[in-house]
């Protein structure tokens, strides 16, 4: 029998250790779990053309926040690929900070670190739920990742398209969650988001933020295996 697979697409800044929660689910699942390489492209094209040429013929598809605008660019380049989609605390707007971005590219080379942790983690994780170990994987993945990947990033973010007029084409099974203590992309946005997506499920998590896989990492499995067990006639038992 084919074996299922599952392929994560990180944040902003962030790499495999965003999912580790959920690689483990779904590996213990007996699924093919792989991370999508976002570190090197510069723009959410190139990032979507790599995973497309990375992944096997068919997979379930998890993006959260700059991932899942990468996801939405993978429904456009190759949604016969896609089984089942899941949008986490993301956005399907065209960029919204460019003056912001633009400053930080600006100084990234000297201070990425307090950029990291003065001007953008507060804004991550809700108030009921700053774990310090939340707090020191988000910034040893940004001291690993560098300032060139910050560069690259916030430049693919600054020129992206807006993806709001293909949601209503999506026709796999769909996940669309957030954290209802979301300051960098809303509940009421992954509300709208959901209502363009036809059939799509909604999950607002809460006492939860920006980073829902590491914050409330069993709620998102959950809700992700309730999505992707619909996929295809070999579905893994458990869960």
């Amino acid at each position: 029998m084919a074996e299922q697979s599952v392929i994560f697409v990180p944040g902003f800044m962030c790499d495999e250790r965003l999912f580790r929660p959920q690689a483990a689910f779904f590996s213990a699942l007996g699924w093919n779990v792989q991370v999508a390489n976002t570190q090197c492209a510069h723009s959410i094209g190139d990032m979507a053309r790599q995973l497309i040429r990375d992944a096997p013929d068919s997979f379930a598809l998890c993006g959260l926040s700059m991932g899942g605008i990468v996801a939405l660019e993978v429904m456009q380049q190759a949604p016969e690929k896609v089984e089942a989609l899941a949008l986490l605390n993301t956005t399907p707007l065209a960029d919204q900070s460019a003056e912001q971005r633009i400053a930080h590219i600006g100084r990234v080379d000297e201070e990425l670190m307090s950029i990291i942790q003065d001007e953008l983690k507060p804004r991550y994780l809700s108030a009921t739920n700053n774990d310090p170990e939340i707090v020191r994987c988000i910034l040893a993945m940004a001291r690993d990742l560098g300032p060139d990947t910050f560069k690259r990033q916030s430049e693919a973010l600054l020129n992206r398209a807006d993806m709001r007029c293909m949601l209503q084409q999506i026709d796999c099974p769909t996940l669309v969650l957030a954290g209802a203590d979301d300051q960098v992309c809303t509940a009421d946005l992954h509300r709208a988001m959901a209502g363009a997506i036809p059939g799509s499920r909604l999950v607002i998590v809460n006492n939860c933020g920006h980073l829902s896989t590491l914050e409330s990492p069993e709620t998102v499995n959950q809700a992700l295996y309730s999505v992707f067990s619909r996929t295809g006639s070999n579905r893994p038992q458990g869960g």
